[in-house]
């Protein structure tokens, strides 16, 4: 195809548009919504999308949750910034059109429909803004939390696995975060009890567990980069394993390697236990 043709097409059907999304852009601005509760704005950007002018806009769809979903899984994390990443765009996305999915009256299955994406985790990403969200309705609420429940029994598993493995452990893994899901929406006593047979038997230690609490910081904008600074959540720690621990707001005077358990758990050491609380050396 001629792309100056191309080009002409582009430049013509904008030039026809402008007015349109001009008024578009006002009404987003005229009704701003928190960060990562962009619901209004999510919907207006679906309907824009999927339905024009006299047009009914469709109804959110399986398909369209799936293939938002999907796109969600295939964005680098760190492509654009931590917090206003496309990634996290797109799940917010995969969120609002979820809510008014599941706000209809034929039923879903929810884990059944975030599954298929090649990312594990995404699928978990969604049940916990979903759940922790309080504006999603109570209906959508009561079916995520079900999801929710569901999607926690598989973690346990994997959880204890990787800290099995102690070192060799694959440093990829969100095991902080597989922790936090349990902890928040499945049995926590039951991951508690394992971890501490765990450590009592010797199969991993307390250190190890807390090199899971150990979370990053990183420069904006740059694919896959190494950590510039960690910090320690004490406080999710000590709720786990009962050890007396304090927190770490991000630290930056030190070099990091995201792929080393040992820096990570040498790293937590210093906040744990007595002298962790106290802060002392």
């Amino acid at each position: 195809m001629d792309e100056s043709i191309t080009e002409k097409a582009i430049l013509t059907a904008v030039d026809e548009l402008s007015d349109e999304l001009i008024a578009f852009r006002r009404d987003l601005h005229a009704h701003p919504e928190l960060g990562f509760a962009e619901h209004r704005t999510t919907t207006k950007i679906i309907e824009r999308l999927f339905g024009f002018d006299d047009h009914a806009s469709v109804e959110p769809s399986a398909e369209l949750v799936r293939s938002l979903a999907s796109i969600a899984a295939q964005i680098d994390e760190f492509e654009g910034g931590f917090l206003a990443s496309p990634r996290r765009q797109a799940i917010s996305a995969t969120e609002g059109a979820a809510i008014r999915l599941l706000a209809g009256e034929e039923p879903h299955d929810l884990l059944e429909l975030l599954a298929g994406t090649g990312d594990a985790l995404l699928p978990l990403e969604v049940l916990w803004r979903l759940v922790g969200d309080d504006s999603v309705p109570e209906a959508v609420k009561k079916q995520a939390v079900a999801a929710s429940k569901k999607a926690a029994e598989t973690l346990t598993p994997s959880i204890l696995a990787n800290l099995r493995a102690r070192d060799e452990a694959d440093t990829s893994e969100r095991v902080h975060f597989m922790i936090n899901f349990v902890r928040e929406c499945g049995d926590a006593e039951a991951l508690r009890s394992s971890i501490e047979a765990g450590v009592a038997s010797g199969e991993f230690s307390l250190e190890d567990v807390a090199a899971r609490f150990v979370h990053f910081s990183y420069p904006i904008g740059v694919p896959h980069p190494q950590p510039s600074g960690a910090g320690f959540s004490g406080g999710e720690f000590t709720d786990l394993t009962g050890r007396p621990a304090r927190s770490q707001d991000t630290t930056h005077d030190m070099s990091w390697n995201a792929d080393s358990w040992k820096a990570r758990r040498e790293f937590a050491a210093i906040y744990i236990g007595e002298d962790g609380v106290t802060g002392e050396a």
